[in-house]
């Protein structure tokens, strides 16, 4: 497995020439097909260990501190003063007095500036805006740093999702998804289930997935959702449905769940927007389910819609900060994603059943505000179930 080097020991995670890169290759140009492969490792274990919340090496500690702060991706100044006071909030605090000694404790601005710059110019991740990036190659990040700092922070709305009904019998294709709207929340909740896995005697690699519940598990299942409705003041549930029976025949059902997640994305949103939730700018977190089936270009076609639809119809005012398709044990938003959408396809693709996952549907739904006798209606201010026409 690839490891990452702790403060203070910066090998080849963190190269010399790092800052020179251009956004768009990501240091690609003139690199080795061996050290674009390994690149391609170090960001696939970066994303992993971001989704699953570990902070134990410097290197995701940083991530976690440009994808909650925007202006750190702007200012190693302000990057350094909100890693302080994020992971040393007991001996630094930007507002009051502190022993000048304790700086030399803390990690350097060199150490930090130097994994910044690994995750915006190789990964690709969390880029500063244009003119600092221009800046930033005429070596002035420092003298600008002090002018975007006091820049407000943009809120992040953070998207997972997942989708159920393209096998089988069953007459609708669903598409779910979990809302959360504030970075501080996701990371609390995300934190909260760790522990609470660990009291249950659960494994932290063990993941909720409906398809795979089995009926001695149920109590446990209805305890996780109960805790996930009780933790859920800054979330919301939102899903789209198409009917199967009205799609022609020539659509392969992998570009029609590719068209529900972007219209899941896009109606969200206007919902959101249009009724006062949400007041922009924001930022946009999407995440799905990994499905081994999907390539490449079918993700890159949805995020480059997104962006697209981002710029023209808002001016810029809402943007995708992260697109990332994530194994469901890495994320416990995308598990929850799975077991919302896997309740919803059961009680609409299987309404006679009656085992252990049949009891679970109908146990999670009336949770969320869904009345089992009137599903795709369900309009509330929990739970919002669209329904694509033809």
């Amino acid at each position: 497995m690839e490891k990452f080097n702790d403060v203070g020991v910066q090998l080849s995670l963190f190269d010399a020439d790092s800052q020179n890169s251009q956004r768009k290759v990501h240091s690609s140009k003139g690199a080795s097909p061996e050290r674009l492969q390994k690149r391609a490792r170090e960001k696939a274990l970066l994303l992993k260990r971001f989704a699953t919340g570990d902070r134990t090496h410097l290197i995701t500690k940083v991530a976690h501190i440009l994808h909650r702060y925007p202006a750190a991706r702007n200012s190693d100044i302000t990057l350094q003063l909100r890693y302080w006071e994020t992971y040393h909030p007991e001996r630094f605090n930007a507002h009051s007095m502190f022993d000048p000694e304790k700086l030399y404790t803390f990690e350097k601005l060199t150490s930090l500036a130097r994994a910044r710059a690994k995750i915006q110019n190789e990964f690709g991740l969390f880029q500063a805006t244009a003119d600092i990036q221009r800046h930033r190659k005429n070596k002035e990040e420092f003298e600008r740093g002090a002018q975007v700092s006091i820049k407000p922070d943009i809120p992040t709305i953070s998207i997972s999702c997942d989708e159920s009904g393209k096998s089988g019998k069953g007459k609708y294709l669903v598409v779910g998804s979990i809302w959360i709207f504030d970075r501080g929340r996701e990371d609390e909740v995300r934190d909260y289930f760790a522990k609470w896995k660990t009291r249950k005697g659960v494994a932290p690699e063990d993941e909720f997935h409906f398809t795979e519940m089995r009926k001695h598990q149920l109590d446990l299942y209805k305890d996780f959702f109960q805790e996930v409705v009780r933790l859920s003041d800054m979330m919301s549930f939102k899903a789209i449905v198409i009917d199967k029976t009205q799609l022609e025949r020539s659509r392969h059902l992998d570009d029609v769940v590719s068209e529900l997640h972007y219209q899941l994305v896009l109606s969200g949103l206007q919902q959101e927007i249009e009724d006062h939730r949400v007041a922009l700018p924001r930022y946009v977190d999407f995440y799905k389910d990994a499905d081994h089936g999907v390539d490449v270009l079918t993700l890159t076609k949805i995020e480059q819609e997104l962006q697209l639809h981002f710029k023209v119809n808002h001016d810029d005012q809402l943007k995708l900060n992260l697109f990332d398709a994530v194994e469901s044990h890495w994320s416990i938003f995308v598990q929850i994603a799975d077991l919302f959408t896997g309740c919803l396809n059961r009680v609409l693709n299987e309404q006679n059943g009656s085992n252990h996952k049949d009891e679970f549907a109908r146990f999670v739904l009336p949770l969320l505000g869904v009345d089992l006798g009137n599903i795709l209606s369900t309009s509330n201010e929990m739970t919002k179930i669209m329904v694509l026409a033809k």
